[in-house]
């Protein structure tokens, strides 16, 4: 008769303790109830007028407008202050 050594381990294959396997329902539940509230919060908002999202095309404009003052001769820093942005975005839109 062979005996074989079977190192025993509390933890899966996917590496998740049993404890987190049997909570995961509940975690998931919960999230769900979180997403229809925050659904329901950002519709009571929009009812009252004051979620209102992003301006569309604000970006773009944007873009266009740093790639405009950097043709013209401004340094990032110049286009940053003129537009009221970061450094760090105008870099980011002179990238594209």
């Amino acid at each position: 008769m062979a005996l074989y050594d079977i190192a025993y381990s509390t933890t899966l294959e996917s590496n998740k303790s049993p404890l987190r396997v049997c909570s995961s329902p509940f975690a998931e539940i919960e999230l769900q109830h979180t997403r229809e509230r925050r659904a329901a919060g950002i519709a009571a908002a929009k009812k009252r007028g004051v979620y209102k999202g992003r301006e569309k095309g604000a970006t773009k404009a944007r873009l266009h407008r740093a790639k405009e003052l950097k043709n013209q001769g401004l340094s990032a820093l110049e286009i940053a202050r003129a537009m009221n942005i970061s450094e760090r975005t105008v870099r980011r839109y002179l990238s594209t």
